[in-house]
């Protein structure tokens, strides 16, 4: 999992997608840290918990990356979205407090 520290809304996230998609690619692999990952395609998540209807930016997609050095895949996911986590960073905070 790579996050992206400087993407704190998914509006934010939206426009780093549309305007400069290399920006979401990590300079290494996460897991054996071999230059140069390739684009692996992307995946649907429903990360919009506040909007509904139209207003809603669900589905949001996830960038995903393949090392061809250990065959493994990443995905970079904004510092907004919570990693294997259904709910948002503020709502996970509630339920904790």
């Amino acid at each position: 999992m790579h996050i992206i520290a400087e993407i704190a809304s998914l509006v934010q996230y939206l426009k780093c997608i549309k305007e400069e998609p290399e920006a979401l690619r990590p300079d290494r692999c996460p897991h054996c840290g071999k230059l140069g990952v390739w684009r692996h395609g992307c995946y649907p998540r429903k990360a919009d918990r506040t909007n509904a209807g139209e207003s809603s930016l669900n589905p949001i997609w996830i960038h995903r990356f393949f090392c061809s050095e250990c065959h493994r895949t990443c995905s970079a996911l904004p510092e907004c979205i919570p990693p294997r986590r259904w709910y948002c960073w503020d709502v996970q905070q509630s339920a904790f407090l």
